[in-house]
């Protein structure tokens, strides 16, 4: 069995980079890791009534897999390049994110890990704000349904407790009703200020 460092990669607003990933346990090669999982995440963006929640102008630009070592540093890498724009409106800001969150057997701090997605719609947000829709969750949970069939029978989700370097199989995951601030999400951006009159 080998170790694979899966990421995939995004881009907001046509200029800030966006990535999550996930490392997995396969049987498979690099190259079949890369493969299964470029597809799941392509399968999940394309999924239509997800693709609709995403920004025109927020792209999933590609994937790689990296085989890991015992200690979990990237090796070798294949990268597979993609360019499919979201099929919706506005974004909300940059930092309010969709989050997922991957859960093992654990409860404690090394038993969980976390994606966050690009920026959706302002239409995924419920008529009164605050709290994404259930059209969108709903979207988001087909999506992401089937990144995970994808996964079956290739590729084993794991969460790594980097102190001990073991791994813990991923068994449940689940997408909160509501945004998520992700602080790292273009952060270089320069902001325009509105001076105030004194």
């Amino acid at each position: 069995m080998a170790n694979y460092i899966s990421v995939a990669n995004f881009l907001l607003n046509d200029a800030f980079p966006a990535s999550f990933g996930m490392k997995f346990i396969s049987a498979d090669s690099e190259a079949t890791a890369e493969s299964v999982w470029h597809g799941s995440v392509k399968d999940a963006w394309n999924s239509a009534s997800f693709l609709a929640f995403m920004p025109a102008d927020t792209h999933f630009v590609s994937t790689s897999t990296s085989t890991a070592t015992g200690t979990w540093h990237q090796s070798t890498k294949t990268t597979t390049l993609e360019d499919i724009a979201g099929g919706g409106g506005a974004s909300l800001p940059y930092h309010d994110c969709m989050t997922v969150t991957w859960r093992t057997a654990f409860a404690n701090k090394h038993g969980h890990g976390r994606w966050y997605w690009p920026a959706p719609t302002a239409a995924a947000l419920a008529a009164g704000g605050y709290v994404f829709s259930a059209a969108f969750l709903t979207a988001a949970q087909t999506a992401l349904n089937l990144m995970i069939a994808a996964w079956s029978g290739a590729l084993q989700p794991v969460i790594l407790d980097r102190a001990a370097l073991t791994t813990l199989n991923v068994i449940a995951g689940d997408v909160p009703d509501g945004p998520t601030v992700q602080n790292r999400r273009a952060d270089k951006r320069v902001p325009a200020r509105t001076a105030l009159t004194f």
